[in-house]
């Protein structure tokens, strides 16, 4: 009986310390990379893009660990905060100490048909370090991007 109760604990040691790891350094004040807590992606948390057309925000579920597939998720919305579903987004980085070390996302990112959520499903880092990011948002109607960085293990 004991033994059900401390794996239980030490279950919820462990998910708790990989949520608060896997919360990333923010160097701009545009976009950041943070964690889902309970599938939880606010409206709230959305920041301007470059130009300031679209709100957004990434997450992720745990820390960025080089070489293994991670999902995130992203929010977009326009700039009154109504929720943007179905635009084309484009996702490329590179390794912030080696701009020759780049990263393009050649999968499609997937609209989940409301609430102007997204997942970026598959994405695997090759390298660890600081990777900057950028994001191009394209509605059909307007362009924009924003730029996020986070620290991959």
């Amino acid at each position: 009986m004991y033994t059900n109760y401390y794996y239980c604990l030490v279950l919820s040691m462990l998910l708790l310390s990989s949520s608060l790891f896997g919360q990333s350094k923010f160097s701009q004040s545009t976009v950041r990379l943070s964690s889902v807590a309970d599938n939880k992606v606010e409206s709230r948390n959305l920041l301007k893009t470059n130009d300031q057309l679209f709100l957004a925000n990434i997450y992720t579920i745990s820390k960025v660990i080089s070489g293994r597939n991670q999902h995130w998720f992203l929010k977009l919305a326009d700039h009154s905060g109504t929720p943007l579903n179905f635009a084309r987004i484009k996702l490329s980085g590179y390794l912030r100490d080696d701009k020759e070390v780049q990263f393009n996302y050649s999968s499609p990112i997937v609209s989940l048909g409301k609430d102007g959520k997204y997942i970026i499903q598959s994405v695997q880092i090759p390298q660890s370090g600081t990777w900057v990011f950028k994001a191009i948002i394209d509605d059909e109607q307007q362009t924009d991007a924003f730029v996020f960085e986070t620290r991959v293990y």
